[in-house]
């Protein structure tokens, strides 16, 4: 599946965290050494409350999404008109390890309840 990033969210953004990812072939991109490449999703913010300024491309939105690129070994902050979803599958494992002295009370009832929260935040777990 090869799709742009859907903007019928009226200003939320969709949980894109783990997805394969290609950076749009432009001028700018290509300039850089990444236009076309594809890699991971590993996350999205608002620049102007996270404070990240190297943001490749040009736009009025303050979103942006990072795209870890496996053969460059290399992260990149871009617009989000620059990125496309190459596959929604999700393309890493997320792992959660919270020690018991950090769990409130360590009852199954209270481990069942934490893991369905997660669930909810990041889809069915394996």
């Amino acid at each position: 599946m090869n799709s742009k990033i859907p903007k019928e969210f009226s200003g939320a953004r969709p949980f894109l965290m783990g997805k394969k990812a290609r950076i749009v072939a432009n001028d700018l991109t290509n300039q850089l050494g990444i236009g076309g490449r594809e890699g991971v999703i590993y996350g999205q913010t608002v620049p102007s409350s996270s404070g990240v300024t190297d943001v490749v491309g040009l736009t009025d939105q303050d979103y942006a999404i990072n795209v870890f690129v496996d053969d460059l070994d290399e992260a990149y902050w871009l617009i989000e008109d620059l990125v496309e979803i190459s596959d929604e599958s999700i393309a890493m494992e997320f792992s959660i390890n919270i020690p018991e002295s950090a769990q409130p009370n360590n009852t199954a009832k209270s481990k069942s309840g934490f893991l369905n929260f997660i669930k909810r935040i990041f889809g069915k777990l394996t």
